[in-house]
């Protein structure tokens, strides 16, 4: 059997931090926008082509994180309305006309005779070189490059260069900012308007140094400011050409054969939720005219990115993971780059883009983990934008009649539900109200990135001042959502749920939604209530009286809290394996692979209601649900609270549950293969490198579903957390680092920096010898647990260890 980590067949051979196409292909040009798309935590701009507008083949797309507007609809005779991350007016647009064509270039009317397109994952720049005959004959060479600054994160630049290689004659440039943008992206399905901009204002900067658009986002009312400048290499005056949704700098130059036309642009974005600005529009204006020149901001941006690097990178000696390793790290350092904090907005599934609307959900539960110990500051600014929305949680737990705080499935600005009122089955066009948004466990995720964030930093303000508050909210609400079992004395239930698997949101002919005891939202719901009962005793006694003042906390709550955690109830089938939720087992048996094999490709719930059938009435999974029980929590944690429910805890019937679920789940989700992976990685090591090096390309397949609108940064984000978190066996304790790795064979060497509660920590694996030092620099002992045995890490100190057995130190049943 192979083993050997993949390369996706349709990139072209390249370095190992780099992606490279070496053609040009109009039906992939959208995926290929997206998946080389910038950004740098505020901005993200998708690789889309500046000389193309909108249209079949082409999507320009300029984002702002946590900018939204509310886009409407009407849907089955309702109104509608969402959240949708704004596309914004492009500053990038840029034309080239040569002499004697009636239209402007495009790469979709010309034959090309090279091709090269390459995104560079160490530097962030994306590059496009071309060497092309047009219609009349003529060779030209286009050379392109850009990047989003990570050093100035409001500012972008672009420089393009032409060279006539067996002509000489006029070229015109017209340098400009489109306004002819929409959320057409966002809107192919849900039934919504892609309207997404107020009116917009296109005019002349006053100094005619550059252009100016002033828009406002509808619905949610944020002023926002376009601004770009425009040098050439050569001397001349452009004119203005302005229409309905565009303005242009125009300039019409003679060129010589071989001589080299340089054209660089800048652009700059400002909102009104931008710090230590006025007007938004002077802002950028002044940032245009701080902007130094091109080589000056790209030096800049290289010296950032490459601090980046050093704290982000995982080192792989197998040069396809490492590839994948740095492309993912790549998308989920232009999302969640030290600039996030500047923005109110919290850690979208899909990236800055317009999949999922750019909102926000679980998947950040994939992502900070590995950041809480890479960049910890991100991942603080992650967790503020959730506790700036706790009111609006309690309000919704209100809403159900419940105590403490309820989070929204998905989330936007204000942290309202965002989740769709209705989803379209594409296969018939029929309606179906989405009923998604009672995935409650999305408070379980948040209270748990709490607690890991704590870990990894000891961060005992924010805990006192936010963390706690969020976790005792939700153990609140789900102590008031828990009610007495009626067929089962001294158990406890939950009701009205909807677990990860959204094939399943209600029992067959029910006339309400929801499902009774989902084991991963009932396990999650056990741990939340311990723990929240315990973070109290880890803070010092005035942060805990504060706490328990402003809560108004009474002191026999952590008690019943405790109570309730021991007796919600877990379904098991006949075999003693944990069921998706109750009556999971009187569903109808499901042949998945023979049901594949007839539906290549499709998606199995839209599939049956198009046949007159439905998945809530089958034993089929769309992702993974107990596993990610296995995948979320250490071993030796899952095994006591399944303990502590009464449950069966023993290592081999969580293996069996997870390769049961497995064999039933069509991996509907870009997460799903991941969490399958990480879960069986200490359980059942070969099967979980299987599916993990199966799994590590999810965006890198042309025709990839829903690759063009966004890339899955959550299935990203799980590649980089397996292997530092599973492989390398890294993880924060209350008391201490562990490091405990469970390495596949085929994996090779190792390594990673990482920041452990303001220390600096290097980690190595390689030939079976794992070794951790501190750097010389760090102001205090990093207490450690390596494979099992304490010490002491002072600066610049070393220990080693060998692996010799395959057992997991934290798990005593290994």
């Amino acid at each position: 059997m192979d083993l050997t980590i993949p390369k996706p067949a349709e990139i072209a051979s390249g370095e190992s931090f780099a992606i490279l196409f070496d053609h040009y292909d109009q039906e992939d040009e959208r995926r290929r926008e997206s998946l080389l798309s910038l950004g740098n935590g505020v901005l993200h701009c998708r690789a889309s082509a500046p000389e193309e507008p909108a249209g079949s083949c082409h999507y320009p797309g300029l984002y702002r994180a946590g900018c939204y507007a509310r886009l409407t609809g009407r849907v089955e005779s309702e109104d509608v309305s969402t959240d949708s991350l704004a596309n914004l007016p492009s500053w990038l647009s840029l034309a080239v006309r040569f002499d004697g064509e009636s239209e402007t270039l495009s790469f979709d009317r010309v034959e090309i005779l090279r091709y090269r397109q390459r995104l560079d994952f160490r530097e962030a720049v994306l590059t496009r070189d071309v060497e092309f005959r047009d219609a009349q004959g003529r060779r030209t060479l286009f050379r392109e490059e850009r990047f989003l600054s990570m050093a100035a994160p409001h500012l972008g630049a672009l420089r393009t260069r032409l060279t006539p290689l067996d002509w000489s004659g006029t070229v015109e440039i017209r340098s400009g900012i489109d306004a002819a943008v929409s959320n057409a992206l966002a809107v192919e399905e849900g039934g919504y308007r892609p309207e997404a901009l107020a009116e917009t204002h296109l005019e002349a900067a006053p100094n005619a140094s550059g252009l100016l658009a002033r828009t406002r986002t509808l619905g949610t009312d944020v002023a926002i400011a376009v601004a770009a400048r425009t040098r050439l290499s050569v001397e001349g005056r452009p004119s203005i050409e302005a229409g309905a949704a565009s303005i242009a700098q125009v300039w019409r130059l003679p060129l010589e054969a071989g001589e080299t036309l340089t054209v660089e642009k800048v652009g700059a974005v400002r909102t009104a939720r931008d710090h230590a600005i006025g007007e938004p529009a002077e802002a950028a204006l002044a940032d245009l005219d701080r902007a130094e020149t091109y080589e000056a901001l790209r030096d800049e941006h290289g010296r950032v990115v490459d601090q980046l690097w050093t704290r982000c990178r995982i080192e792989a000696e197998n040069e396809n993971l490492a590839r994948a390793l740095g492309l993912h790290a790549f998308h989920l350092l232009q999302t969640a780059s030290p600039h996030a904090p500047a923005s109110d907005a919290g850690l979208p599934s899909r990236g800055w883009q317009e999949a999922y609307h750019g909102q926000i959900f679980w998947d950040e539960t994939l992502s900070l983990p590995f950041l809480s110990l890479h960049l910890p500051e991100v991942v603080r600014s992650a967790l503020l934008y959730r506790h700036r929305r706790l009111d609006a949680a309690r309000a919704r737990a209100r809403s159900f009649g419940l105590d403490g705080a309820l989070y929204p499935w998905r989330s936007g600005t204000s942290g309202e539900e965002e989740t769709p009122e209705f989803q379209e089955n594409p296969r018939t066009g029929a309606w179906k109200r989405d009923e998604t948004h009672r995935q409650f466990h999305v408070s379980a995720a948040i209270a748990h990135n709490v607690w890991q964030y704590f870990l990894a930093t000891r961060d005992v303000d924010f805990m006192a001042g936010y963390g706690a508050e969020m976790m005792i909210e939700v153990a609140r609400m789900w102590a008031s959502l828990a009610k007495p079992h009626p067929d089962r004395p001294g158990r406890l239930t939950i009701r009205g749920v909807v677990g990860p698997n959204e094939f399943h949101t209600r029992r067959p002919g029910a006339t309400e939604p929801g499902l009774s005891d989902n084991t991963y939202t009932n396990v999650m719901a056990a741990w939340t209530l311990l723990r929240a009962g315990a973070v109290l005793e880890r803070l010092p006694t005035c942060y805990r009286r504060a706490v328990e003042a402003r809560l108004a906390l009474r002191a026999d709550e952590p008690e019943r809290w405790a109570d309730v955690a021991g007796r919600l109830h877990l379904p098991l089938d006949a075999d003693g394996l944990f069921l998706p939720h109750d009556d999971f087992d009187a569903l109808e048996p499901f042949d998945l692979p023979a049901y594949e094999r007839e539906h290549p490709g499709e998606r199995i719930d839209w599939s049956l209601e198009a046949e007159g059938g439905s998945a809530e009435a089958a034993q089929v999974l769309k992702q993974a649900e107990f596993a990610m029980l296995a995948y979320l929590l250490d071993p030796a944690e899952l095994r006591a609270l399944l303990a502590r429910l009464g449950a069966p805890s023993d290592r081999d019937t969580i293996r069996r549950t997870i390769e049961t679920d497995l064999a039933r789940t069509s991996h509907d989700s870009s997460l799903s293969d991941l969490v399958y992976a990480g879960a069986l990685a200490r359980l059942s090591p070969e099967h979980g490198w299987t599916i993990f090096r199966d799994a590590v390309h999810p965006d890198e397949k042309s025709g990839h579903s829903g690759t063009e609108k966004g890339v899955h940064l959550g299935a990203m984000a799980a590649t980089l957390d397996i292997v530092q978190r599973i492989h390398l066996g890294i993880r924060p304790s209350e008391d201490a680092l562990l490091v405990d790795p469970a390495p596949p064979p085929q994996i090779g060497r190792l390594g990673l920096h990482l920041l452990f509660r303001s220390q600096s920590v290097r980690v190595e694996l390689a030939d079976g010898v794992i070794r951790i030092s501190a750097d010389p620099a760090n102001h205090e002992t990093v207490p450690l647990r390596l494979l099992g045995a304490s010490h002491s890490l002072a600066p610049g100190a070393e220990v080693t260890a060998e692996l010799t057995s395959d057992a997991d130190p934290a798990d005593p049943e290994a």
